[in-house]
């Protein structure tokens, strides 16, 4: 099924967003002393100037509290590449992650703990253990890299700009538009502007305190690690359950998982498309 590649859309997705490590972090906000310099920072530099010396902006400062490894971050992503706005939940603290997200519906937890990514789809009880281990770090949403430059920052509206730009591996330019609060001095948005378009990330809450990281009690959910190994009927419900056709929908249809396990593709397709799923999409 070709949209069963959402699964490992996701997993990469989280990769990105899951940074445990105290190299690399995910998301955050200042602290009031951190914000306190911050606003120093701010006052003394020109709102309108433009600079290739990126440490002591909003966004730099950001960073770097995001590189401490404890955090809280409500968003919402869309633009292009995205069927859909899709809010996402991440936590970090003590080397452990957690990341929540809805995509076209479909909604998938993902936790790190001891080094080990889980994969949960608590709609139909099923995880994935991803075997890849240690930490992730990488976060192009809401951090600045060493290597992007400041091009111009502003204030306006009660809200200070600040906007930076690099290149690509291509040599194509990138701009990254961090958004802050002028009182409170945390991140409202960042927009992205890259070679592969545009993305928006809007903040709804950030926090340098992170809560406690558990892996929740599996028992009696089914290990899909190994597709392989799944029965027919459990890999059906995996399936559509990712082409966001619940177990609801399926029962409205007049069908079960075991009889539409049993059919043969030209059959699948058929009640897929009745039910409104285009798997060429």
């Amino acid at each position: 099924m070709k949209r069963l590649s959402i699964f490992t859309l996701l997993l990469g997705f989280s990769l990105v967003l899951c940074s445990c490590s105290n190299d690399d972090s995910s998301s955050g906000s200042t602290s009031s002393n951190e914000a306190e310099q911050a606003s120093a920072s701010a006052s003394a530099s020109d709102d309108t100037a433009a600079s290739s010396d990126n440490s002591d902006t909003l966004a730099r400062q950001l960073s770097d509290n995001l590189d401490l490894g404890e955090y809280a971050i409500d968003m919402v992503i869309s633009g292009d590449g995205y069927d859909s706005a899709m809010p996402c939940k991440m936590t970090a603290k003590d080397g452990s992650g957690f990341v929540s997200m809805t995509v076209s519906g479909v909604y998938t937890e993902f936790y790190t703990v001891d080094g080990v990514t889980y994969m949960l789809m608590p709609d139909i009880a099923c995880y994935e253990i991803t075997g890849d281990e240690g930490s992730f770090s990488g976060n192009a949403f809401v951090k600045v890299s060493d290597d992007d430059v400041l091009t111009d920052t502003y204030t306006e509206d009660g809200r200070i700009t600040e906007v930076f730009s690099s290149l690509d591996s291509d040599g194509s330019t990138e701009t990254y538009t961090f958004v802050f609060d002028e009182e409170e001095l945390t991140l409202i948005s960042l927009t992205a502007e890259t070679a592969d378009g545009t993305t928006l990330t809007e903040i709804n809450s950030i926090s340098l305190s992170g809560v406690d990281i558990e892996l929740p009690d599996l028992s009696g959910w089914q290990n899909v690690s190994d597709t392989d190994s799944v029965d027919d009927v459990t890999y059906m419900k995996l399936t559509l359950y990712y082409m966001g056709i619940t177990e609801e929908m399926v029962e409205e249809a007049g069908y079960t998982f075991d009889e539409i396990a049993a059919m043969d593709e030209s059959e699948l397709n058929d009640l897929l498309s009745e039910m409104g799923v285009d798997i060429y999409g």
